[in-house]
């Protein structure tokens, strides 16, 4: 089982992204910060019906 995919495309740096990812996981900045920061690095947070069943 997967918490968390993460798909590497060129062209859109991504070493910030995983800068943020690490301060989420310290607990320096909640997870809802990457809302904020979706557009910069090109990562757009969708709800997904099917995801969530899967996972129940």
């Amino acid at each position: 089982m997967s918490l968390i995919t993460i798909v590497i495309t060129p062209g859109v740096e991504r070493f910030g992204y995983f800068r943020h990812l690490e301060r989420i996981a310290y607990g320096k900045v909640p997870p809802e910060s990457l809302l904020e920061v979706q557009e910069l690095y090109d990562t757009y947070f969708r709800s997904s019906a099917a995801w969530d069943a899967a996972r129940r």
